[in-house]
């Protein structure tokens, strides 16, 4: 059966209008398509925002998807593909945000609505970020997770210790424990935790402003890594004092021999299997001992009655800094039904999900929290004057450049 020229124009005609009313309908569903985009967030903190993600979006029933970013690539050249990112707080997240026109940026980021429920401490510390101002936010953190000094409660009692509220009182509790295989502990072959303890110990004897200046000369530096570290220790006193008490506990024995090695598994294999005095781990890993472990470990606040602060130190409070790591949500398009879609993950319910979930500090200030730690986050976070991202996350965007620096200060430590 033949068809005449007429019919074949007629139907051609149509052909081309169905495949452009095909064609328009997906771009109108791409244009709807919120993309949740997740880089380095910790696998399980990563599957609990997803699942909240989908039972919201059930109800909501919005077109959406979930794209992982390569963590082996920077984000900055991935960013721009996504419509709400979530990633840890530092400057990777920092870079991200600049990427983003400037003209763009007041229909892009968030509104400082969003911040209703939260502390004047946790505000003020969102309003800080880069591009933020009284009006739009750039990031805003979902939990916090934090550094503790964990104390061993055994080790209390066989060493009859009623007291520890300066660092001379831990170095001296963690002479007379004896028998712990490792008086104090914690996981040196992690970069992220040395760098974490290191600035810790910066933060407790020269406050927030000193860690902050340290974090912005690394920052700034544009030579190689050794260059940076030789430079830190001989002209900022604070860095080489922090370094010098670390290595004097390596030299009175009070850290574990191959402390420099030990990764995050093998520490808490440590944990679990020895004694041990003092511990600094984040909480998030804390949460991965069992309850019988755990109960016998206590924290700083809980030991003096909540009179003293996470690590001991003789500045003011308002001085003073929690050292934390954060997963945030960054605001990377103007859709407005992606910056309206996150709405819920700052709401009671979903905060009090996170928190119970993650067993780490929710955002908002007054929301169900699961125990005294996580509270203790929270309060002591709320207390002081700002938090601060910890050291490796703050001050490197690039791990090969951090595990060079941290590599450094493993050397440093060894030799002296």
């Amino acid at each position: 059966m033949k068809l005449n020229k007429k019919t074949i124009i007629i139907i051609s005609i149509f052909c081309l209008l169905a495949a452009g009313i095909i064609f328009t309908a997906i771009l109108i569903h791409k244009s709807k398509t919120i993309k949740f985009a997740f880089y380095r967030v910790p696998e399980d903190q990563g599957k609990i925002i997803r699942t909240l993600v989908e039972e919201n979006f059930k109800k909501e029933d919005k077109p959406y998807k979930f794209i992982e970013f390569n963590d082996e690539i920077n984000l900055i050249s991935q960013a721009r593909k996504a419509d709400i990112l979530f990633t840890s707080m530092g400057l990777a997240a920092d870079k991200a945000v600049e990427s983003i026109p400037e003209k763009n940026k007041p229909e892009v980021l968030f509104n400082l609505s969003m911040l209703e429920g939260t502390s004047i401490s946790v505000a003020n510390f969102t309003m800080e970020t880069k591009s933020s101002s009284k009006e739009k936010i750039s990031q805003i953190p979902l939990f916090f997770d934090g550094y503790e000094m964990l104390i061993s409660i055994p080790s209390l009692v066989e060493t009859k210790t009623s007291l520890i509220n300066s660092w001379n009182n831990i170095e001296n509790f963690a002479s007379k424990c004896k028998s712990a295989v490792s008086p104090i502990s914690f996981a040196g072959g992690n970069s992220d935790t040395l760098l974490a303890v290191t600035g810790i110990i910066v933060e407790s004897f020269d406050g927030k402003e000193k860690y902050n200046s340290i974090i912005e000369k690394i920052k700034s530096h544009s030579g190689s890594q050794q260059e940076l570290f030789e430079k830190l220790i001989s002209e900022d006193e604070s860095f080489h004092d922090a370094l010098k008490r670390i290595a004097g506990w390596k030299n009175k024995e009070l850290l574990k021999k191959d402390f420099l090695k030990m990764n995050s598994k093998d520490f808490l294999d440590v944990v679990r299997q020895y004694k041990t005095g003092i511990i600094f781990m984040p909480l998030s890993e804390h949460r991965k001992l069992s309850n019988d472990i755990a109960k016998t470990l206590t924290s700083l606040p809980i030991f003096t009655n909540e009179t003293n602060f996470y690590y001991p130190s003789m500045r003011p409070l308002n001085t003073r800094s929690a050292i934390i790591d954060s997963v945030s949500m960054i605001s990377m398009s103007s859709k407005k039904n992606a910056k309206d879609s996150v709405n819920f993950l700052l709401k009671e319910e979903a905060q009090e999900t996170l928190a119970f979930k993650t067993g780490l500090a929710p955002f908002l200030a007054n929301c169900k929290i699961p125990d005294m730690q996580s509270d203790d986050l929270r309060f002591w976070i709320a207390a002081t004057s700002t938090p601060s991202v910890s050291l490796g996350h703050a001050a490197f965007d690039n791990d090969s450049k951090k595990e060079e620096f941290a590599a450094e200060i493993r050397n440093w430590i060894e030799k002296n």
